[in-house]
């Protein structure tokens, strides 16, 4: 399996370039809060948790669709709530979450800047080249993505 560990100097990407792909890949996001939990943050993950609170119907739909693509060589593990599930369940403070934006802003030469918030770039854009894009991912990666 892909592994989501550390940073790009070990030919992984970092918890901050996965953050900042998906909201750059990801239009619906701003619909959405978006979270990330787990192993990643700690740099040890062998998948991608991520949470996002937000409506369901056709936003949700078009969300999903944004991820499939986005995530196409990532190993993401997904939980959509709606806000109150997630009031109900306080998850995003039992699970210690932390905003995609917040990590993305960790990785600032790969976070979109406010004009581009989310999914301006498209990862054919020339914008992208080098940075946290499925297909760099899949090159670090030795062309492994999910099992």
């Amino acid at each position: 399996m892909g592994r989501a560990e550390g940073t790009s100097d070990n030919g992984m990407m970092s918890a901050g370039e996965i953050a900042a792909h998906l909201l750059r890949c990801c239009s619906s996001l701003d619909q959405f809060d978006a979270y990330m939990f787990g192993s990643t943050l700690g740099g040890i993950g062998e998948d991608v948790d991520l949470l996002f609170v937000g409506p369901d119907g056709e936003t949700l739909s078009q969300l999903k669709r944004e991820l499939r693509v986005a995530g196409e060589f990532l190993p993401l593990h997904v939980v959509y709530m709606q806000p109150s599930e997630e009031q109900h369940a306080d998850f995003v403070a039992r699970q210690k979450c932390v905003p995609l934006r917040t990590l993305a802003s960790s990785a600032p030469d790969l976070a979109p800047g406010p004009e581009e918030w989310p999914g301006s770039i498209e990862p054919t854009d020339p914008r992208a080249v080098g940075q946290a894009t499925p297909a760099n991912y899949l090159k670090r990666n030795g062309g492994r993505g999910k099992d």
